[in-house]
């Protein structure tokens, strides 16, 4: 055996060395759940109600990160052990508050950002039709343009009537 045989020998420990590293770290890494296919539209379902917590405006079921990728393998198991959607959610909630929920409840300040806008677009109703209103009355009460409610006799306009008064005042008068 020469020097060479030490070096070959230590190559071998470490392919073996990095081949079983591979090996443990897939073992120990996140198991895949396969789930029944209902179960599974369940898991996907969840997933689109979560935030994902490191994205920005994500959910999870949108999300590659591994974090994400970490909550659907838990969704799955949860699902797998029996856990329904609102178990599933409120764990969620307990680990990161109600933040991690992508629709906000529909109680205490969660319940102003589902009234709000109906609020918002009742009030602007309310307003435009008010304002319609105005507008037809004073049409109506001679706020118009000129039109046939506002001629004279022989369907000459009121404006047109009185100048041609004034004309034949100053005419009678000046002339």
């Amino acid at each position: 055996m020469g020097a060479g045989d030490g070096g070959l020998k230590a190559g071998r420990v470490v392919i073996l060395a990095v081949l079983l590293f591979s090996l443990l770290s897939s073992w120990t890494g996140a198991q895949e759940v396969h789930l029944d296919p209902a179960l599974e539209r369940e898991a996907r379902e969840i997933e689109k109600l979560l935030r994902c917590p490191v994205c920005v405006g994500q959910t999870v079921a949108e999300s590659q990160t591994e974090v994400s990728q970490k909550i659907k393998a838990e969704i799955r198991r949860m699902l797998a052990e029996g856990k329904t959607r609102d178990e599933i959610l409120n764990y969620y909630v307990s680990q990161y508050t109600e933040w991690i929920l992508m629709m906000p409840p529909r109680r205490g300040i969660g319940l102003v950002v589902w009234v709000l806008p109906v609020l918002i677009f009742l009030a602007g109703g309310i307003w435009l039709w008010g304002f319609l209103s105005r507008h037809r009355s004073s049409r109506a009460a001679g706020g118009g343009p000129v039109g046939a409610a506002d001629a004279g006799p022989a369907g000459v306009p009121k404006e047109d009537e009185t100048l041609s008064r004034i004309y034949e005042r100053l005419k009678r008068d000046y002339l």
